[in-house]
């Protein structure tokens, strides 16, 4: 099974004489990385969150014990 994402659409002008292909390939890196940012914050916010509560660590001795 084959998974492709498609690239970033990319205007062109018509007297460009570059070619759009590392555009979108630039593009798409951004993408990933701060969908990877965004992923990596999301779960440090959520793992803070969680031993904020008080509970949160007499559950997590309970569970090694």
């Amino acid at each position: 099974m084959t998974l492709r994402i498609p690239l970033a659409k990319v205007r062109k002008k018509p007297n460009c004489k570059t070619h759009p292909f590392p555009f979108q390939i630039g593009f798409q890196t951004l993408e990933f990385i701060q969908s990877s940012i965004f992923f990596i914050t999301l779960l440090d916010c959520i793992s803070g969150d969680y031993f904020e509560q008080q509970t949160s660590l007499d559950k997590i001795k309970s569970s090694n014990e």
